[in-house]
């Protein structure tokens, strides 16, 4: 298996940025913390992330003051190549676009509970987080 950049410590302190988030009631304050730490200031490589759901102007421009480096696409056709290339997912996704995104990493749902997300994402490798 091929060596993540996500480490066990990065995935709790994911949990523990969820739990900051809900008490904060900004539902990306603890992902700006997260996605800061696992992708250092002075890395040339450019993070893809891709909402599949509406990000206020604000809620972009704090996404992409994290780094230079950011990427960030807002997308609604579920067949866009923004969707299959991303490292993150702000938002849901279904088992048949999971199995074309070979770059994912991360999946930030912006609702409490996974219940009802696609089973596929179990077996996958990526970090699963929600608020």
């Amino acid at each position: 298996m091929p060596q993540s950049p996500f480490s066990r410590r990065n995935f709790i302190a994911t949990v523990a940025a969820g739990v900051t988030t809900v008490a904060n009631f900004s539902p990306l304050n603890g992902f700006a913390q997260v996605l800061s730490e696992e992708q250092p200031a002075s890395s040339d490589r450019p993070i893809r992330i891709t909402s599949t759901g509406s990000l206020s102007q604000d809620e972009q421009e704090r996404i992409r003051a994290l780094s230079k480096n950011i990427d960030l696409q807002i997308v609604r056709d579920q067949g866009s190549v923004a969707l299959r290339d991303a490292e993150v997912i702000i938002g849901d996704i279904d088992a048949s676009m999971l199995q074309h995104m070979k770059q994912l990493k991360w999946v930030q749902v912006l609702h409490a509970g996974v219940e009802n997300l696609a089973t596929e994402m179990i077996a996958h490798p990526l970090v699963l987080t929600n608020m």
